[in-house]
């Protein structure tokens, strides 16, 4: 609602266009961290079967875990080069 609002405060399509690349860039940023947060939980996960030595759901949770901290770490750059 929020965001609404202060779309039909603004006069200027170009601070239009700036708000909406704010609100991106921070999306990035946080699905980044939500990224190594699923990177850290597949990696207690995947430490969990690994000592009860189930290797199907070893590697599921290892490639999980890459999966997310690849994620995140495209994320971060994207944040961080814009």
């Amino acid at each position: 609602m929020k965001f609404l609002a202060a779309l039909l405060k603004l006069n200027d399509f170009a601070e239009m266009i700036l708000l909406i690349y704010k609100i991106i860039m921070t999306s990035y940023l946080a699905y980044s961290i939500y990224a190594y947060i699923g990177s850290l939980t597949s990696w207690r996960i995947e430490k969990m079967y690994r000592n009860q030595n189930d290797d199907r759901q070893i590697k599921t949770w290892l490639v999980l875990k890459n999966v997310f901290r690849v994620t995140g770490t495209a994320l971060l750059i994207a944040h961080l080069l814009s």
